[in-house]
């Protein structure tokens, strides 16, 4: 029979081995995806608010169980021209701009990971018009694409489209940002994920559940 001490060192050396896997492997996602849907608009305080204070750090540390999709619309009068549309947003022209940019690099990010990286970098800007380009470079996105889009009909025919996509919820948002969880709008969730949206994809994903859900701070 080994000494007490030799045989309590092999049980530590195991559970130390076992804790290196884990840290090397990597957490993996073994269900579906909680999806984050967010209507914004990006001149909107409390849009600004969401990304950075909610969705940046979610998105941070539970990427492997989120899907995330941005729609930038909001509170908008569009007018049809004989080509593209003139927009009125609620927070003036610049919010125009940024909303076509967010809609311009869903079409021209690489996929979706690097779209939902510019956004929420972008988002959490201090004024996201005037900050395409330094996001873009900062999570590897080609701004060029986007920035010629964003000025263009093409521009404006994705930010309509985003408003057909808006305007074709049930119920139709009245506040901004509005946030969709698993494609089932509830007040419960707006407000949730507002407040902790950390705990509540914790809560609503249905696999085994990652370090940081299991601290007590989101429960």
């Amino acid at each position: 029979m080994e000494p007490a001490g030799v045989l309590k060192n092999s049980v530590w050396a195991v559970h130390l081995f076992a804790l290196l896997i884990h840290v090397c492997v990597g957490f993996k996602a073994d269900a579906e995806p909680v999806k984050v849907t967010v209507y914004l608009e990006t001149l909107c305080p409390d849009s600004m608010i969401f990304v950075k204070h909610q969705l940046a750090p979610a998105w941070e540390n539970l990427r492997e169980i989120m899907h995330v999709d941005f729609n930038a619309y909001g509170f908008v009068l569009e007018t049809p021209l004989s080509e593209g549309y003139e927009f009125s947003c609620q927070h003036g022209a610049d919010e125009c701009k940024g909303n076509m940019i967010i809609e311009c690099a869903r079409k021209y990010a690489d996929n979706l990971d690097a779209f939902v990286d510019f956004d929420v970098c972008f988002m959490s800007s201090s004024y996201p018009p005037n900050e395409g380009e330094i996001c873009a470079d900062n999570v590897g996105v080609a701004w060029s694409p986007i920035d010629i889009c964003s000025k263009s009909v093409e521009g404006q025919q994705l930010l309509h489209e985003s408003g057909v996509r808006q305007n074709s919820l049930v119920p139709v948002p009245n506040y901004m940002p509005w946030i969709i969880i698993n494609d089932v709008f509830s007040q419960e969730y707006l407000d949730e994920a507002q407040s902790d949206l950390i705990g509540l994809v914790c809560r609503v994903y249905e696999g085994t559940l990652p370090p940081i859900c299991q601290s007590s701070s989101h429960f």
